[in-house]
């Protein structure tokens, strides 16, 4: 693999998103029906990773309403991490949504793995 195009998602690359996203989170896998519902997603061209992104709107405070996406689930097919793939995702992410969202929200469950590390 010598370059990586980054890309949103298309309504045809969803299967295969979800089926890699899925892969990669065997553990917590998402059916069909909540991968689709109001998501945004970089993916590059080779099929490699994919960032749900899903856009909501927090109150702040009472009348200050922000759209944000929360990303929970970076995925990279394990033969291409370490790479920079993600980083590179989330990048492309952060340009994709820079005119639709106030800001991005990450969700993370272990504050000691290495996934939580790679957002410092």
């Amino acid at each position: 693999m010598d370059t990586v195009i980054y890309r949103q998602m298309l309504p045809e690359d969803s299967k295969s998103a979800l089926a890699l996203r899925n892969e990669v989170f065997s553990d917590h896998p998402l059916l069909v029906s909540d991968w689709e519902k109001d998501n945004v997603l970089a993916l590059d061209d080779q099929g490699v990773g994919a960032i749900p992104l899903i856009p909501r709107e927090l109150v702040i405070v009472p009348y200050m309403i922000v759209r944000v996406p929360f990303e929970n689930s970076v995925g990279i097919r394990e033969d291409l991490r370490s790479r920079g793939i993600g980083a590179g995702m989330i990048a492309s992410a952060r340009h994709f949504l820079h005119e639709q969202v106030d800001g991005l929200f990450v969700y993370r469950q272990d504050e000691r793995s290495n996934g939580y590390h790679f957002y410092r």
